[in-house]
């Protein structure tokens, strides 16, 4: 809601947020609601089909970027945001067109669109040619942080910030819970509700013993250790759900298929899952840690989390 009302009333807009926060699926889930409004008829400005490009604006050079000037034949060849405004400018119906920026801000690149988010909306090419916006093109970015962006930028921009605690890692869990039943076990939606099948019960048991370990040691992690590459909670919960996902491919590579796991008897199914839990959660949870001197956090963690899968009894 905080989106389409930015956008509603500027034609360059921020979601601001750190890694995992959710600000992909925030324009993602906009983009599909309008369309899906349009698609059933309801009559408004907004709700038209919408075309997105989407390009990591660091990952390019500044002449692919905008265009550039061929110094031996002196011809101009447009770069990726240039020729991305003149196909919007020749379109000629109502459609609306989504250029999202997903990548780092700072005045090497964007201090070029100042000319584009203000009130002009000109896009201005090295070249001296200048394109007018039209009005069904938005510009929209993706940004970790505005630490590098200039005061020009910021203040042309429409900010929507979300912030890390909004969502959390719990959902992300859940999420691939219902998924991974769904793709990796091929169970329906009534099965999974159910959740009555021996391997869809014990994925539920999983997920729920990951909570237990991780929220219980979250605090610990984040006070008493010291990580290798600064974290998030969504990146560490997601690398876990990865590895085990892998993991449990591996077990049933290892037993001869899925089907034969599905008949082992519920000792050894136990048996089996809880290794492949403990596995992942050491290394991807705890895999981050420092392990030199003078504070070994791999050791210390390594004699809590020992005491804790003694205490839970797995």
């Amino acid at each position: 809601m905080q989106l389409i009302e930015t956008i509603m009333v500027r034609h360059g807009v921020m979601l601001v947020g750190s890694t995992g926060t959710g600000k992909t699926k925030v324009y993602e889930t906009l983009r599909k609601a309008l369309m899906q409004l349009h698609k059933e008829g309801v009559e408004n400005y907004q709700y038209k089909p919408i075309q997105l490009f989407k390009l990591n604006p660091k990952s390019v050079t500044m002449n692919d970027l905008y265009g550039y000037v061929n110094v031996l034949t002196n011809e101009w060849s447009d770069g990726i945001v240039a020729k991305t405004v003149r196909d919007a400018v020749a379109e000629v119906t109502d459609n609306k067109r989504w250029m999202m920026f997903d990548g780092p801000v700072d005045a090497i690149w964007i201090e070029n669109l100042n000319t584009v988010l203000d009130d002009n909306k000109m896009l201005c090419l090295s070249n001296g040619q200048r394109i007018k916006l039209p009005q069904t093109f938005l510009m929209l970015f993706e940004v970790n942080d505005l630490n590098q962006a200039s005061p020009a930028t910021v203040s042309r921009c429409g900010m929507v910030f979300i912030d890390s605690n909004q969502l959390g890692w719990e959902p992300v869990v859940e999420t691939w819970s219902y998924f991974f039943k769904e793709k990796n076990l091929e169970l329906t939606e009534e099965q999974i509700l159910q959740n009555t099948l021996p391997l869809a019960s014990q994925i539920t048991n999983v997920i729920a013993r990951f909570k237990d370990l991780f929220a219980d040691q979250y605090s610990f992690l984040r006070k008493e250790c010291r990580e290798i590459i600064p974290s998030s909670d969504v990146n560490l919960c997601q690398s876990f759900l990865n590895l085990f996902t892998v993991m449990f491919g591996s077990l049933c590579e290892f037993h001869g298929g899925r089907e034969k796991v599905e008949k082992l008897e519920k000792p050894d199914l136990d048996l089996n899952m809880n290794l492949i839990l403990i596995f992942s959660f050491i290394w991807s949870v705890a895999g981050n840690l420092y392990d030199g001197m003078p504070q070994n956090s791999r050791q210390k963690y390594s004699q809590l989390l020992k005491q804790k899968i003694l205490k839970v009894n797995f």
